[in-house]
């Protein structure tokens, strides 16, 4: 457990998806990607398709954004999750 929160994960056979954590808020997944650099994140862009997850984080080089469910964080601020 870090930060209070209990770490899951999520296996799909038919639909594989590479997303570093699944963290539990309140009964709810929410999704937290890495990337070394602001490049895509498909397998997270499927995730916050569901309508049962409300929002997702992206930990990259980059700078802080929102673009719908997705929050874009820099490295830095992930002890902020």
């Amino acid at each position: 457990m870090r930060n209070g929160h209990e770490l899951r994960y999520i296996r799909d056979r038919h639909e594989p998806l590479e997303v570093e954590f699944l963290v539990e808020d309140d009964g709810k997944v929410v999704p937290v990607e890495v990337k070394a650099s602001n490049s895509s994140t498909a397998s997270l862009d499927r995730l916050l398709s569901r309508e049962d997850i409300k929002f997702g984080y992206k930990l990259t080089a980059g700078n802080v954004g929102v673009s719908g469910k997705k929050i874009t964080l820099p490295h830095y601020m992930a002890m902020f999750i």
